[in-house]
This record gives structure tokens, sequence and C-alpha cells, in this order.
């Protein structure tokens, strides 16, 4: 198995804080399908106030080959070709377009069982990206960063430590951006721990140091059923947020509810948010 690289060594606890918290959706439906070498997505969703916006992707793959175009609603579009030139070596070409031009990237991953390098040349912003974890499945380090080759300047500086078991996962991490010079941004320490084979539980703790803010949440799941999983979650600013999700054979349906517990006790239980998705999987 290969290490896994910054920008997803937190995902288990990014995903349980926030995934089947469909809020403020009218409607959301997706649907995918896969036959032979081809794989469709599509994936349509309804806010409040708002128009529908839809996207929809093809995955094509042929041998070490794989091309994904993308669109969207809104005429913006994204067209991917990867070449996995050996199971070590990927190499992979994107171009997204939209109403304001053209940006195209080309990068070069390369894993080995202790390391994984990334490399990316972004242009025509003139961007050089990398990252790049070193280690083990248990315990190491990771960094990330963008170099922008017109001012020959560091605009991104990010960086991690993980401690991987088969039940834990801890990730403290620090993500910086700053056009003009090198300076300290969010520190951000993460928690995800399989409690049982139906119980899952998450937190992280964020410091923003430029803007001297706190950010606390926790929050959990659990399998009432092969096919019923309800969660919650709770967060400093005061929301408290359920879901519930039903399974029926390739279609799932998810409803979610989010309230202000610092307005309800004002007794304004009107600030309030409600959610609905539907996914179809064939």
């Amino acid at each position: 198995m290969g290490l896994d690289g910054f920008a997803v060594l937190a995902k288990k606890q990014e995903d349980l804080l926030a995934k089947s918290y469909c809020l403020q959706s009218f409607a959301l439906l997706t649907l995918s399908s896969a036959s032979g070498p081809f794989r469709l997505k599509a994936r349509a969703s309804k806010r409040l106030n708002s128009t529908v916006i839809a996207k929809s992707s093809i995955e094509v793959k042929e041998g070490a080959f794989t091309f994904t175009p993308k669109r969207k609603s809104d005429g913006s579009g994204m067209y991917v070709l990867e070449y996995a030139a050996s199971p070590d070596l990927k190499v992979k070409s994107d171009c997204r377009s939209s109403v304001s031009g053209c940006e195209g990237t080309v990068s070069a991953e390369y894993s080995q069982p202790n390391y994984k390098a990334k490399v990316a040349l972004v242009a025509p912003n003139s961007a050089l990206k990398f990252s790049g974890t070193f280690g083990n499945n248990t315990h190491g380090f990771a960094l990330d960063g963008k170099f922008d080759l017109t001012a020959s300047r560091l605009v991104a500086y990010n960086f991690a430590n993980y401690w991987f078991s088969p039940t834990h996962r801890i990730v403290l991490k620090h993500t910086g951006s700053n056009p003009s010079q090198v300076t300290l941004g969010e520190f951000a320490a993460s928690f995800h721990q399989i409690i049982s084979e139906k119980s899952t539980f998450a937190a992280v703790a964020k410091y923003n140091v430029p803007k001297k803010a706190t950010f606390i949440e926790f929050g959990g799941a659990h399998a009432l059923a092969a096919d019923l999983e309800v969660r919650a979650k709770v967060d400093s600013l005061g929301l408290l947020a359920a879901s519930a999700s039903k399974a029926w054979n390739g279609l799932k349906v998810t409803v979610a509810a989010q309230v202000n517990l610092k307005r309800a006790a004002q007794t304004q239980v009107s600030d309030y948010k409600l959610g609905v998705r539907v996914d179809l999987t064939s």
C-alpha cells in the first residue's frame, strides 16, 4: 500500500465531519455507472435561492492511459489525460477552461515504499507545485508547497506529521499561503478513531495565527444497520448537525439538519438548515 500524499493525510477525519451533511440542499442527485473501460458520473444540485448546478464526467481507460473530460453547466470544463508509465510513476496533464481563460498543469508522481514525491508545472501562471511524503504507513512527515516562478517567491508552504494505526489516525499540520512573504498560517490537529465495526469518531482543532482564531469540531458516525447510518457533530461556533443515510439496491437517500445552539438558547430557533441528497449507482 502506497503512502498518502499531503492533501489526503486527514481525509478520513475531514470526510467524517463533512460528508453526509448536505445542508441547504433543496435537492442533490448524483449518478454513477461503469461498463467496461467507461465510467460515467453526473451530479445535479439545487440549493435554496439558487439555480440548478450540474456537472458530468466520462472516464475512459485504455491500457496505461486514462482520459477524463468534465463539464459543468456554467460552461467551464476540465480535460485530464493520465499515463501510468509504471506502477511507481504516473504522469498527468490537465486543462481547465472557464469564461476567464484556460489553465494547464503537467505533473509527475513517483512512489516508493518509504516516500512519495510529486511535482507540477502550472501555466500560464508560471508556478511550480511540489509535495512529498517520507516515512511509512504508521508514521512520517509530509510537505507541500507552491513556488511562483515569475516573482521567484515561495507563496504556499504546508507541512505535516502523521501517526497511523489500524484503529487511529493522528495528523498535525500547518497550511500557509502568502504571495508577499513567508508567514505562519493555520495549525491543525486532527484525530480519527475506529471505535468498533459500527462506530467511528473524529475531532479537529485549528488555530489561525494571522486571525488569532480557534476552531474545534468533533463528531461521529454509527451504523444502525448494514444499510442505515446516522451521524452527528458539534463545533465551537455552537453549530449542531445530524444526518441519516438509508440505502436500497443502488439508491441512497440522505437527510441532514443543523441548528445554531447559541441562537436556540436565545429562543431564536429559526436559525437552522436542512438538506436532502439522493445517490444512484449502477
